[in-house]
């Protein structure tokens, strides 16, 4: 079993393993290609694309190219967090958010990310406890995309929050 440090990167790195495990053998179209694959999880932004930079007044279209490439993906997000005091646990609020490709007539892409959000809400409703030591609140929150225009490429997001330890006062006297 991997063992993670008790700091929100290493919630980041178990968060992102988990996910990778629940959603194993979960596969989704996508952009190019009739083949199925599975979701790609990355942690806090999507990678920057390979390739020549982008000319004058592309980027903000080539960017919005590449997240739709990627698809389908998923991202861990740390928000924010915080501790009381110094010896206090340590919080921080994680986004998962969802991009999948489904052009489908029928317009439910909708339904692959609830089914990914509703499989991680499952986890944690059984065992809110990451890693040995990252617990989850009883809080989920999550969103659908609103726009229907972004057809066939459909958004969600999910948003929790995780405490735990932090770093402990050493005592050379022990």
């Amino acid at each position: 079993m991997r063992t993670y440090g008790k700091t929100p990167l290493g919630l980041q790195d178990a968060l992102k393993d988990e996910v990778e495990m629940l959603l194993d053998g979960m596969l989704f179209k996508q952009p190019k290609g009739k083949e199925l694959v599975p979701m790609k999880v990355y942690r806090q932004l999507l990678p920057i694309p390979e390739g020549p930079a982008p000319e004058n007044g592309e980027e903000e279209e080539e960017e919005e190219e590449d997240i739709l490439a990627r698809c389908p993906w998923a991202l861990i997000r740390i928000n924010e967090g915080g501790m009381d005091g110094i010896k206090g646990k340590q919080e921080a609020v994680v986004t998962i958010g969802f991009g999948v490709y489904d052009d489908s007539a029928d317009n439910q892409g909708h339904r692959a990310i609830m089914s990914v959000i509703e499989c991680i809400y499952e986890r944690f409703a059984k065992n809110p406890i990451l890693a040995n030591g990252f617990t989850c609140s009883e809080e989920f929150r999550y969103a659908l995309q609103e726009d229907t225009g972004l057809f066939p490429y459909f958004f969600g997001a999910l948003t929790t929050e995780f405490s735990f330890s932090g770093f402990r006062r050493e005592n050379n006297l022990i």
